[in-house]
């Protein structure tokens, strides 16, 4: 007679110890990397030289602000979290840390939109352009090596 009950054991014994891994799905899934892990030090510098320069050319083609004038709340909002950006930006790209990639897509953001509420208000000039044009680049940079 035939004895089964040994082949059926020694069945589940190899099934319980061979690893169930599924090579496709962990090939396609890269490895994430955190906000404090390293950066290049060509992106480190060129946020450094960007963060350091374009607010400051912004500035420069800007007419003055009227002192007179309040601001909506929604102005202020986003000047906070463009404040907030800019410090995560240029604080990360001084120490090389993917915090200035996070920080430049959340200050080119603000930027942006900025740009576009204060053509809506009624502002002119070619300083809009120029800093919706800097605001979405440098944002879409940012994305572009946050996932690379």
């Amino acid at each position: 007679m035939l004895d089964t009950r040994n082949d059926v054991h020694t069945a589940e014994q190899a099934n319980d110890t061979a690893p169930l891994v599924d090579p496709i799905a962990s090939a396609a899934r890269p490895q994430r990397r955190g906000l404090f892990d390293q950066v290049s030090g060509v992106d480190a510098v060129f946020l450094t030289l960007f963060w350091l320069l374009a607010p400051m050319l912004l500035m420069a083609i800007a007419p003055a602000p009227d002192p007179t004038a309040t601001q909506p709340p929604l102005n202020v909002a986003l000047n906070v979290t463009w404040n907030i950006g800019f410090i995560a930006a240029l604080g990360g790209a001084v120490t090389r840390r993917r915090l200035s990639l996070f920080g430049t897509v959340v200050a080119g953001g603000a930027m942006a939109l900025m740009a576009t509420f204060c053509g809506l208000e009624g502002h002119t000039g070619l300083w809009i352009p120029a800093q919706f044009l800097m605001g979405a680049g440098i944002a879409a940079y940012g994305i572009n090596r946050l996932r690379g």
